[in-house]
């Protein structure tokens, strides 16, 4: 399991997230958002959460970490 915490989402690093699960879909790739609800940029609509979910990555709130995850 690998765990990216994240606070502020750039472009560049939305990129590197989508060559990494497109390359590699075996890795069981897991998000942590300090703001999951903050969207991609201010004209968009899509959310850190809706953007890994339009990937299949899960994700968590860092308030709201699945306990399975640490284990």
């Amino acid at each position: 399991v690998w765990l990216e915490c994240k606070g502020y989402w750039d472009a560049a690093d939305r990129r590197k997230v989508k060559a990494v699960k497109d390359q590699h879909p075996e890795i069981d790739l897991r998000f942590i958002f300090q703001a999951p609800y903050n969207t991609i940029t201010k004209k968009s609509k899509t959310t850190y959460a809706k953007y890994c979910e339009k990937l299949g990555i899960p994700w968590a709130s860092w308030s709201n970490i699945p306990l399975d995850w640490l284990t």
